[in-house]
Protein backbone atom coordinates (compact mmCIF):
# COMPACT_ATOMS: atom_id res chain seq x y z
CA UNK A 1 0.00 0.00 0.00
CA UNK A 2 1.52 3.02 -1.17
CA UNK A 3 1.86 6.11 1.31
CA UNK A 4 0.77 9.20 -0.53
CA UNK A 5 3.15 12.38 1.06
CA UNK A 6 1.50 15.65 1.38
CA UNK A 7 3.63 18.39 -0.72
CA UNK A 8 5.17 20.24 2.23
CA UNK A 9 6.55 16.75 3.82
CA UNK A 10 7.79 15.75 0.15
CA UNK A 11 10.07 18.77 0.47
CA UNK A 12 11.67 18.53 3.44
CA UNK A 13 12.75 15.15 2.01
CA UNK A 14 13.97 16.58 -0.70
CA UNK A 15 16.08 19.01 0.96
CA UNK A 16 16.81 16.44 3.56
CA UNK A 17 18.07 13.93 0.84
CA UNK A 18 20.22 16.78 -1.05
CA UNK A 19 21.82 17.98 2.11
CA UNK A 20 23.17 14.39 2.69
CA UNK A 21 24.65 14.33 -0.93
CA UNK A 22 26.00 17.81 -0.30
CA UNK A 23 27.46 16.52 3.22
CA UNK A 24 28.95 13.20 1.06
CA UNK A 25 30.32 15.49 -1.46
CA UNK A 26 31.95 18.03 0.81
CA UNK A 27 33.46 15.28 2.97
CA UNK A 28 35.15 13.62 -0.25
CA UNK A 29 36.54 16.84 -1.33
CA UNK A 30 37.51 17.82 2.21
CA UNK A 31 39.04 14.65 3.67
CA UNK A 32 42.90 14.56 3.32
CA UNK A 33 43.61 11.58 0.56
CA UNK A 34 46.63 10.66 2.72
CA UNK A 35 47.33 11.02 6.46
CA UNK A 36 49.65 13.49 7.50
CA UNK A 37 53.35 12.41 7.58
CA UNK A 38 54.24 11.01 11.16
CA UNK A 39 57.41 12.77 13.01
CA UNK A 40 61.07 11.17 12.48
CA UNK A 41 61.61 8.17 14.67
CA UNK A 42 57.35 7.29 14.46
CA UNK A 43 56.84 3.98 14.66
CA UNK A 44 53.86 4.97 12.34
CA UNK A 45 56.17 6.62 9.67
CA UNK A 46 57.16 4.81 6.16
CA UNK A 47 59.98 7.60 5.58
CA UNK A 48 63.24 7.31 5.38
CA UNK A 49 63.34 9.31 8.66
CA UNK A 50 60.48 6.38 10.51
CA UNK A 51 60.97 3.40 12.22
CA UNK A 52 58.31 1.71 11.05
CA UNK A 53 60.49 -1.26 9.54
CA UNK A 54 62.34 -1.66 13.10
CA UNK A 55 59.15 -1.88 15.21
CA UNK A 56 57.66 -4.63 12.88
CA UNK A 57 61.24 -6.52 12.59
CA UNK A 58 61.31 -6.45 16.35
CA UNK A 59 57.69 -8.62 15.88
CA UNK A 60 59.03 -10.33 13.81
CA UNK A 61 62.51 -11.71 15.67
CA UNK A 62 59.96 -12.24 18.33
CA UNK A 63 60.13 -9.50 20.71
CA UNK A 64 56.87 -8.32 22.82
CA UNK A 65 56.74 -4.67 21.22
CA UNK A 66 53.66 -2.36 21.16
CA UNK A 67 52.96 1.06 21.07
CA UNK A 68 52.70 3.10 24.05
CA UNK A 69 50.62 6.18 23.58
CA UNK A 70 50.26 7.18 27.51
CA UNK A 71 52.23 9.32 29.47
CA UNK A 72 55.21 8.15 31.43
CA UNK A 73 53.19 8.36 34.64
CA UNK A 74 51.38 4.94 33.22
CA UNK A 75 54.42 3.28 32.88
CA UNK A 76 54.01 -0.09 34.49
CA UNK A 77 54.71 -1.50 37.76
CA UNK A 78 57.09 -4.36 37.01
CA UNK A 79 59.31 -2.34 35.26
CA UNK A 80 62.00 -5.56 35.59
CA UNK A 81 60.32 -7.03 32.54
CA UNK A 82 59.93 -3.61 30.28
CA UNK A 83 62.06 -1.60 28.06
CA UNK A 84 61.23 1.66 26.99
CA UNK A 85 62.07 3.71 23.60
CA UNK A 86 62.44 7.33 23.91
CA UNK A 87 63.55 8.31 20.07
CA UNK A 88 63.48 11.91 18.66
CA UNK A 89 60.46 13.19 21.09
CA UNK A 90 59.48 16.58 19.92
CA UNK A 91 57.93 17.06 23.10
CA UNK A 92 60.38 18.29 25.29
CA UNK A 93 58.09 19.11 28.65
CA UNK A 94 57.59 16.00 29.98
CA UNK A 95 56.94 17.51 33.79
CA UNK A 96 58.33 16.79 37.01
CA UNK A 97 55.83 13.75 37.73
CA UNK A 98 56.80 12.04 34.38
CA UNK A 99 60.40 12.61 34.71
CA UNK A 100 59.80 11.24 38.23
CA UNK A 101 57.79 8.32 37.15
CA UNK A 102 60.39 7.48 34.25
CA UNK A 103 63.27 7.40 36.71
CA UNK A 104 60.89 5.15 39.29
CA UNK A 105 60.36 3.17 36.01
CA UNK A 106 64.56 2.32 35.45
CA UNK A 107 65.03 2.24 39.06
CA UNK A 108 62.89 -0.67 39.82
CA UNK A 109 64.63 -2.83 37.09
CA UNK A 110 63.72 -1.06 33.99
CA UNK A 111 65.47 -0.15 30.72
CA UNK A 112 65.33 2.70 28.68
CA UNK A 113 66.51 3.78 25.46
CA UNK A 114 66.66 7.34 24.40
CA UNK A 115 68.18 8.16 20.88
CA UNK A 116 68.56 11.76 19.33
CA UNK A 117 68.77 15.19 21.63
CA UNK A 118 66.65 16.30 24.56
CA UNK A 119 67.79 13.37 26.85
CA UNK A 120 68.02 15.97 29.87
CA UNK A 121 64.60 16.70 29.80
CA UNK A 122 63.73 13.03 31.14
CA UNK A 123 66.46 11.65 32.87
CA UNK A 124 68.95 12.53 35.44
CA UNK A 125 72.47 14.46 34.80
CA UNK A 126 72.13 13.18 30.99
CA UNK A 127 73.39 16.24 28.69
CA UNK A 128 75.01 16.80 25.41
CA UNK A 129 77.28 19.04 23.56
CA UNK A 130 76.36 20.63 19.70
CA UNK A 131 78.98 19.40 17.53
CA UNK A 132 80.33 21.44 14.67
CA UNK A 133 78.25 21.05 11.75
CA UNK A 134 80.69 19.18 9.27
CA UNK A 135 80.44 16.12 12.23
CA UNK A 136 76.35 15.69 11.39
CA UNK A 137 77.43 13.74 8.14
CA UNK A 138 77.38 9.96 8.27
CA UNK A 139 80.61 8.64 10.45
CA UNK A 140 81.61 5.45 11.27
CA UNK A 141 81.99 4.77 15.37
CA UNK A 142 84.56 2.15 16.51
CA UNK A 143 83.15 0.52 19.81
CA UNK A 144 85.36 1.54 22.69
CA UNK A 145 84.45 -0.70 24.92
CA UNK A 146 83.36 -4.38 25.50
CA UNK A 147 79.76 -5.02 27.01
CA UNK A 148 76.46 -6.47 26.07
CA UNK A 149 75.54 -3.78 24.06
CA UNK A 150 78.25 -3.59 21.82
CA UNK A 151 78.87 -7.80 21.43
CA UNK A 152 79.58 -8.69 17.58
CA UNK A 153 79.03 -4.78 16.58
CA UNK A 154 82.51 -3.54 15.81
CA UNK A 155 81.28 -0.32 14.64
CA UNK A 156 78.14 1.96 14.06
CA UNK A 157 77.38 4.27 11.29
CA UNK A 158 75.95 7.92 12.82
CA UNK A 159 75.01 11.29 11.15
CA UNK A 160 75.45 12.07 15.23
CA UNK A 161 75.36 16.18 15.44
CA UNK A 162 75.37 16.01 19.64
CA UNK A 163 77.91 14.16 21.46
CA UNK A 164 77.78 12.89 25.45
CA UNK A 165 78.95 15.67 27.97
CA UNK A 166 76.89 14.09 31.26
CA UNK A 167 77.65 13.29 34.64
CA UNK A 168 76.15 10.34 35.50
CA UNK A 169 77.83 7.98 37.69
CA UNK A 170 79.36 5.00 36.73
CA UNK A 171 79.18 5.96 32.53
CA UNK A 172 80.58 3.47 30.37
CA UNK A 173 81.19 5.05 26.76
CA UNK A 174 80.61 2.03 24.35
CA UNK A 175 80.83 3.69 20.68
CA UNK A 176 83.00 7.40 20.31
CA UNK A 177 85.39 8.61 17.77
CA UNK A 178 88.36 10.71 19.64
CA UNK A 179 86.48 12.32 22.78
CA UNK A 180 83.26 11.93 21.04
CA UNK A 181 81.34 9.38 22.68
CA UNK A 182 77.66 8.79 21.04
CA UNK A 183 76.50 5.85 22.46
CA UNK A 184 76.79 5.44 26.44
CA UNK A 185 75.34 3.30 29.08
CA UNK A 186 74.85 3.87 32.76
CA UNK A 187 73.20 1.68 35.44
CA UNK A 188 69.76 3.30 37.60
CA UNK A 189 69.09 1.42 40.72
CA UNK A 190 68.32 -1.92 39.99
CA UNK A 191 67.45 -1.00 35.64
CA UNK A 192 70.13 0.70 32.74
CA UNK A 193 70.21 3.77 30.52
CA UNK A 194 71.35 3.44 26.81
CA UNK A 195 71.89 6.66 25.12
CA UNK A 196 72.38 7.58 21.70
CA UNK A 197 73.29 10.41 20.29
CA UNK A 198 71.65 9.54 16.58
CA UNK A 199 68.24 7.43 16.19
CA UNK A 200 69.49 6.61 12.55
CA UNK A 201 70.41 3.37 13.67
CA UNK A 202 66.74 2.45 14.17
CA UNK A 203 65.24 4.38 11.49
CA UNK A 204 63.98 2.90 8.21
CA UNK A 205 67.11 4.10 6.25
CA UNK A 206 69.88 3.92 9.14
CA UNK A 207 68.66 0.27 9.95
CA UNK A 208 70.24 -1.09 7.04
CA UNK A 209 73.73 0.09 8.09
CA UNK A 210 75.97 -2.56 9.00
CA UNK A 211 75.91 -2.90 13.10
CA UNK A 212 72.39 -1.21 13.15
CA UNK A 213 70.06 -3.55 13.53
CA UNK A 214 72.47 -5.47 15.75
CA UNK A 215 73.12 -2.32 18.38
CA UNK A 216 69.51 -2.07 18.75
CA UNK A 217 68.73 -5.50 19.28
CA UNK A 218 72.07 -6.05 21.98
CA UNK A 219 70.33 -2.32 23.47
CA UNK A 220 66.74 -3.96 23.98
CA UNK A 221 67.80 -7.19 25.55
CA UNK A 222 66.93 -10.63 24.47
CA UNK A 223 64.18 -11.90 22.67
CA UNK A 224 61.03 -12.86 25.25
CA UNK A 225 63.24 -11.36 27.98
CA UNK A 226 61.30 -7.85 28.05
CA UNK A 227 58.10 -6.13 26.71
CA UNK A 228 59.25 -3.36 24.42
CA UNK A 229 57.14 -0.18 24.80
CA UNK A 230 57.73 2.11 21.75
CA UNK A 231 56.60 5.65 23.11
CA UNK A 232 54.38 7.85 20.73
CA UNK A 233 53.06 10.01 23.14
CA UNK A 234 55.31 12.13 22.96
CA UNK A 235 55.61 11.85 19.03
CA UNK A 236 51.66 13.58 19.77
CA UNK A 237 49.96 10.59 19.49
CA UNK A 238 47.24 11.66 22.68
CA UNK A 239 45.37 7.89 22.83
CA UNK A 240 41.94 8.92 23.49
CA UNK A 241 38.09 8.06 22.48
CA UNK A 242 37.81 11.74 21.46
CA UNK A 243 40.88 11.92 19.71
CA UNK A 244 40.57 8.26 18.36
CA UNK A 245 37.29 9.52 17.02
CA UNK A 246 38.51 12.78 15.63
CA UNK A 247 40.43 10.77 12.72
CA UNK A 248 37.57 8.15 11.66
CA UNK A 249 34.50 9.51 9.84
CA UNK A 250 32.46 9.35 12.81
CA UNK A 251 32.13 13.32 12.98
CA UNK A 252 30.75 13.76 9.64
CA UNK A 253 28.41 10.80 10.10
CA UNK A 254 27.43 12.65 13.76
CA UNK A 255 26.55 15.74 11.57
CA UNK A 256 24.72 14.04 8.65
CA UNK A 257 22.74 11.68 11.53
CA UNK A 258 22.11 15.64 13.45
CA UNK A 259 21.15 17.37 10.40
CA UNK A 260 18.36 14.15 9.09
CA UNK A 261 17.47 14.16 12.65
CA UNK A 262 16.20 18.07 12.68
CA UNK A 263 14.15 17.54 9.11
CA UNK A 264 12.79 14.02 10.77
CA UNK A 265 12.12 16.23 14.11
CA UNK A 266 10.22 19.10 11.69
CA UNK A 267 8.31 16.04 9.60
CA UNK A 268 7.02 14.83 13.27
CA UNK A 269 6.09 17.83 14.87
CA UNK A 270 3.83 19.56 12.48
CA UNK A 271 1.46 16.06 12.25
CA UNK A 272 1.79 15.58 15.78
CA UNK A 273 1.91 19.06 17.35
CA UNK A 274 -0.79 21.24 19.17
CA UNK A 275 -3.13 22.97 16.57
CA UNK A 276 -3.21 26.62 16.89
CA UNK A 277 -6.06 28.52 14.68
CA UNK A 278 -4.26 31.56 13.39
CA UNK A 279 -4.73 34.95 14.81
CA UNK A 280 -7.05 36.87 12.80
CA UNK A 281 -7.29 40.64 13.50
CA UNK A 282 -10.93 41.87 13.95
CA UNK A 283 -12.56 44.27 10.99
CA UNK A 284 -14.35 45.51 13.39
CA UNK A 285 -11.62 46.90 15.71
CA UNK A 286 -10.97 50.82 16.15
CA UNK A 287 -7.64 51.11 14.54
CA UNK A 288 -8.91 49.10 11.27
CA UNK A 289 -11.59 51.79 10.88
CA UNK A 290 -9.20 54.46 11.57
CA UNK A 291 -6.80 53.04 8.92
CA UNK A 292 -9.64 53.07 6.35
CA UNK A 293 -10.74 56.15 6.96
CA UNK A 294 -7.31 57.37 6.58
CA UNK A 295 -6.82 55.50 3.63
CA UNK A 296 -10.11 56.09 1.91
CA UNK A 297 -9.47 60.53 2.53
CA UNK A 298 -5.94 59.92 0.50
CA UNK A 299 -7.40 57.92 -2.47
CA UNK A 300 -10.19 61.15 -2.99
CA UNK A 301 -7.55 63.56 -2.14
CA UNK A 302 -10.25 65.41 0.97
CA UNK A 303 -7.97 66.54 3.09
CA UNK A 304 -9.86 69.46 3.90
CA UNK A 305 -13.01 66.66 4.83
CA UNK A 306 -10.05 65.26 7.26
CA UNK A 307 -9.26 68.71 8.86
CA UNK A 308 -13.16 69.97 8.63
CA UNK A 309 -13.90 66.55 10.88
CA UNK A 310 -11.56 67.52 13.36
CA UNK A 311 -12.23 71.44 13.65
CA UNK A 312 -16.00 70.66 13.73
CA UNK A 313 -15.28 68.81 17.16
CA UNK A 314 -12.85 71.22 18.30
CA UNK A 315 -15.43 73.44 18.16
CA UNK A 316 -18.23 72.22 19.69
CA UNK A 317 -16.13 70.71 23.07
CA UNK A 318 -14.37 74.41 22.96
CA UNK A 319 -18.10 75.69 23.19
CA UNK A 320 -19.45 73.41 25.12
CA UNK A 321 -16.29 74.26 27.69
CA UNK A 322 -17.25 78.36 27.13
CA UNK A 323 -21.09 77.56 27.18
CA UNK A 324 -21.10 79.36 23.92
CA UNK A 325 -23.09 78.69 20.73
CA UNK A 326 -21.61 76.04 18.04
CA UNK A 327 -22.25 79.00 15.61
CA UNK A 328 -19.62 81.22 17.56
CA UNK A 329 -17.28 82.86 15.28
CA UNK A 330 -13.59 82.67 15.81
CA UNK A 331 -13.08 86.13 17.40
CA UNK A 332 -15.90 84.78 20.20
CA UNK A 333 -14.21 81.96 20.97
CA UNK A 334 -11.05 83.67 21.55
CA UNK A 335 -12.17 86.32 23.37
CA UNK A 336 -14.35 84.10 25.78
CA UNK A 337 -11.12 81.56 26.33
CA UNK A 338 -9.13 85.05 27.11
CA UNK A 339 -12.11 86.02 29.79
CA UNK A 340 -13.74 82.47 31.51
CA UNK A 341 -9.78 80.66 31.28
CA UNK A 342 -7.82 82.99 31.84
CA UNK A 343 -6.00 82.22 28.35
CA UNK A 344 -3.12 84.19 27.25
CA UNK A 345 -1.02 81.44 25.29
CA UNK A 346 0.14 83.63 21.61
CA UNK A 347 -1.01 82.19 18.32
CA UNK A 348 -4.03 80.36 20.10
CA UNK A 349 -6.02 83.00 17.71
CA UNK A 350 -3.90 82.14 14.05
CA UNK A 351 -4.31 78.16 14.69
CA UNK A 352 -8.15 78.76 15.09
CA UNK A 353 -8.05 80.88 11.50
CA UNK A 354 -5.98 77.97 9.85
CA UNK A 355 -8.06 75.60 11.00
CA UNK A 356 -11.47 76.97 9.88
CA UNK A 357 -9.60 78.35 6.52
CA UNK A 358 -7.79 74.65 6.02
CA UNK A 359 -11.92 72.81 6.16
CA UNK A 360 -13.02 75.22 3.64
CA UNK A 361 -9.89 74.85 1.05
CA UNK A 362 -10.62 71.82 -1.23
CA UNK A 363 -6.74 72.35 -2.58
CA UNK A 364 -4.89 72.17 0.76
CA UNK A 365 -2.20 69.34 1.16
CA UNK A 366 -2.07 66.61 2.96
CA UNK A 367 1.19 68.05 4.99
CA UNK A 368 -0.22 71.19 5.66
CA UNK A 369 -3.54 69.57 6.41
CA UNK A 370 -1.73 67.15 9.06
CA UNK A 371 -0.19 70.35 10.82
CA UNK A 372 -3.62 72.41 11.43
CA UNK A 373 -4.65 68.74 13.10
CA UNK A 374 -1.53 68.64 15.03
CA UNK A 375 -2.09 72.16 16.22
CA UNK A 376 -5.51 71.19 17.26
CA UNK A 377 -4.99 68.24 19.05
CA UNK A 378 -2.26 69.90 20.99
CA UNK A 379 -4.82 72.76 21.98
CA UNK A 380 -7.42 70.34 22.82
CA UNK A 381 -4.59 68.55 25.18
CA UNK A 382 -3.98 71.89 26.77
CA UNK A 383 -7.62 72.79 27.29
CA UNK A 384 -8.39 69.63 28.72
CA UNK A 385 -11.63 69.62 25.93
CA UNK A 386 -11.64 66.04 26.50
CA UNK A 387 -12.48 65.72 30.17
CA UNK A 388 -14.78 68.76 29.78
CA UNK A 389 -16.49 66.83 27.26
CA UNK A 390 -16.23 63.79 29.14
CA UNK A 391 -18.13 65.34 32.26
CA UNK A 392 -20.61 66.46 29.72
CA UNK A 393 -21.69 63.30 28.91
CA UNK A 394 -21.96 61.76 32.14
CA UNK A 395 -24.20 65.15 33.40
CA UNK A 396 -26.57 63.99 30.58
CA UNK A 397 -26.70 60.30 31.54
CA UNK A 398 -27.07 61.00 35.11
CA UNK A 399 -30.15 63.05 34.25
Amino acid sequence: MQVALDPADRKLLIIALALMVALVAGTALVAPPTPAPAPPSSSYSPASDGAKAAYLLLGEVGYNVQRWAQPLSELPEDSDSAALVLADPFAMDPGAEERESLIRFVRRGGRVLFAGRGASSFLPEVYSNLLEPWHAVERAYPAVAVSSISRGVPQVTMAAGIAWNGTAKDVVPLYALGTEAVVVTYELGAGRAVWWASSMPLTNDGIRRDGSLELLLNSLGSPGQRRILWDEYYHGERRSLTSYLAGTPAPWMLLQAGIIYVFLLLAYGRRTGPLRSPTVESRLSPLEFVETLGALYNTAGAASGAVGTVWQRFRFLICSRLGLSPSSSIRQIYDAARERLSWREPGFFDALQHAERGSLDPNINGREALAIVESLEHYMGLLQLDRAGTEEKQKWRTK
